[in-house]
């Protein structure tokens, strides 16, 4: 049975976690016209009063609406209590190099686990005001500016030569050239955010994207759904599925991904380990 038929509440999870993104998305455009500071995290990473105002703002209201689930973010990084089985995957600003820059590469991303099984996904990019959702069973949709809803258009693309590959801006521009000639591919170009990347694939953009990096949990989350649920691929470069253990010291997959429009996924996986 899916686990939509096991948990038919999901539609209205869906319909608070798309609310909440918007709301997030707000307070961080809000943040970038009033000015902010740029402080470091542990781990030396950027992180700015637009990263947690938004992570408190959904992390409170996901609390109020489902205290049973559990809630995994990354400016809480951890282990998520809960009892519902649920679990909430929140990176409340992914790309904050993006946002502090000044581009429009940053979204809000909000995830759910049941067990340890992504279902459901929500990408909102504020500065553009462009959203991604999906759900296991339900395809995935986006909603652009004005309104308008349609489903995700995967590229058709079945050649190497022509398909697009996008990556991250933290892989240098001569590495970046190796890897599109060892693919034999096009540049999609590089760009800050997981789920601003995945939208590229999801509107037909591009159709490869290559982490270059491991990723966090919160990063991983609502993207995979959104981009598997309209029909594309990701997994290891391994080729192994993304899985979701919260038993876990880190909340860190052990290995890069690799990101397709759903064509050729294990050469483009093959090529890539090749290259690397």
């Amino acid at each position: 049975m899916s686990l939509l038929g096991t948990h038919p509440e999901i539609a209205e999870a869906l319909g608070d976690a798309i609310t909440l993104a918007r709301e997030a998305g707000a307070l961080i455009q809000t943040v970038r016209s009033e000015g902010f500071d740029t402080e470091r995290k542990a781990d030396n990473s950027p992180v700015t009063r637009a990263d947690t105002g938004a992570d408190r703002l959904i992390r409170e209201g996901l609390a109020k609406l489902y205290p049973e689930d559990g809630i995994l973010s990354e400016e809480h990084g951890t282990p998520p209590e809960g009892t519902s089985g649920r679990t909430w995957v929140i990176d409340p600003l992914d790309g904050t190099r993006g946002f502090i820059s000044g581009s429009e590469e940053f979204a809000v991303q909000i995830g759910m686990l049941v067990g340890e099984k992504a279902v459901l996904g929500v990408v909102y990019e504020p500065a553009v005001d462009r959203l991604y959702w999906g759900a296991e069973g339900m395809g995935t949709y986006l909603v652009m500016r004005g309104g308008t809803t349609y489903p995700a258009r995967l590229s058709p693309r079945g050649s190497f030569s022509e398909m697009r590959m996008v990556t991250s801006h933290s892989i240098p521009e001569e590495r970046r050239q190796e890897f599109m000639s060892a693919l034999g591919c096009q540049d999609g170009g590089s760009y800050h955010s997981v789920g601003v990347k995945i939208g590229r694939i999801l509107r037909g953009e591009c159709d490869i994207y290559w982490s270059g990096h491991k990723v966090s949990y919160w990063d991983s989350c609502a993207p995979l759904v959104i981009l598997e649920q309209a029909g594309g691929v990701l997994t290891s470069i391994d080729g192994a599925p993304y899985t979701y253990d919260l038993n876990v010291e880190r909340f860190e997959h052990s290995t890069s991904f690799v990101a397709t429009a759903g064509s050729a996924h294990e050469q483009v996986c093959e090529k890539l380990r090749t290259a690397i």
